[in-house]
């Protein structure tokens, strides 16, 4: 005991490192992570929603409250959303939580736009990872996360960065 002590001591000292096992969460922490990483997501996917402007908010911003419900009125009148959805995978692994939001709308003066968009967020430090878009038959995406390793395609990313949502979001417990 002594002697690892010293050992321990000696490779502080001299600027060494120690690796020290992580445990794995038990069954009961890793629900647990689960509910927190779907609250995670449940929260993210609100704070992406666009709601409508309250009065006071309008108020603070110097409109009246008929400018408040012109802008508002506008805003339902150009934007359609035909579908919109989010998930969340915790990974046990790197004790992470991964958000990803979907979400496909029309929008413009005779909703004549459409847009189809899917991100990936790190729920714990709110980064965005990756997003693959489509609008109006043009696909572009990018992968933010320094981890990955870029792949090159006729999609302005788009591939690449959908591979990567897929990638993260797979449970790899099945």
């Amino acid at each position: 005991m002594r002697i690892r002590i010293t050992m321990l001591l000696t490779a502080i000292v001299m600027g060494g490192s120690v690796a020290v096992a992580q445990t794995p969460p038990t069954a009961t922490e890793a629900f647990n992570l689960r509910t927190k990483c779907k609250a995670m997501a449940d929260e993210k996917a609100d704070s992406l929603e666009i709601h409508p402007m309250t009065t006071a908010d309008g108020a603070a911003l110097g409109l009246s409250a008929a400018s408040v419900e012109a802008l508002n009125k506008n805003l339902d009148a150009t934007r359609e959303v035909l579908l919109s959805s989010h998930s969340s995978k915790y990974d046990a692994k790197n004790n992470r939580c991964y958000v990803e939001i979907f979400e496909q709308k029309k929008y413009g003066k005779h909703k004549e736009n459409e847009i189809q968009m899917r991100q990936i967020y790190d729920a714990k430090t709110d980064d965005l990872l990756a997003f693959a878009q489509i609008q109006n038959d043009k696909k572009v995406g990018m992968v933010f996360d320094p981890e990955h390793r870029r792949t090159a395609d006729e999609s302005f990313g788009w591939d690449d960065a959908n591979a990567y949502i897929d990638e993260m979001m797979l449970d790899k417990r099945r």
